[in-house]
């Protein structure tokens, strides 16, 4: 996750692998991440950067980028573009993002819209959903999974299932 100064990182790089017992053609990863701070720089930007091993020369080769605003304005769908906007709100629900066929490494600022000009990949997306963090019924702390047991984790509601997509 990236804020619009680009190259200020938050909460530094995850890497997953997908599952093996996935279909070749739509493969799954079950990545989630949990972000928690006092306070967010409201031009967040989630980068997804997907990378596959090309079946002839077993190299690891870039694939496709996709990138979601982690913040819209209050009462609108716009990505804060100043660090200093006071009035915003999480970009929570499911999304359906495009691959785009190159890196964005502006000079000046780094926004989810960054990519909008860029080539897509046909037919290739990522699904993401964003949740506002649970919090507990008695005091409305805010839950994590790194100090709720994992037994709690679906009755606290830190983790749900995935929707049901359709393949097809």
């Amino acid at each position: 996750m990236w804020t619009c100064e680009l190259g200020v990182s938050v909460g530094g790089p995850t890497t997953k692998v997908c599952s093996v017992e996935g279909i070749i053609r739509n493969p799954k990863y079950d990545l989630r991440r949990e972000y928690r701070a006092h306070a967010f720089n409201p031009t967040c930007t989630i980068e997804i950067i997907v990378e596959g091993i090309e079946r002839d020369s077993r190299k690891l080769k870039f694939v496709g980028v996709a990138a979601l605003n982690v913040f819209t304005v209050r009462g609108a769908q716009a990505q804060p573009t100043q660090a200093q906007q006071q009035e915003f709100c999480l970009n929570s629900g499911n999304f359906q993002l495009p691959l785009y066929a190159e890196l964005v490494r502006s000079k000046d600022v780094f926004l989810a819209s960054s990519y909008s000009n860029l080539p897509r990949i046909p037919c290739a997306t990522v699904l993401v959903r964003i949740v506002p963090a649970a919090k507990s019924k008695d005091l409305g702390e805010v839950l994590s999974t790194s100090t709720t047991p994992e037994s709690a984790w679906v009755e606290k509601g830190l983790v749900s299932p995935a929707p049901s997509y359709n393949v097809g």
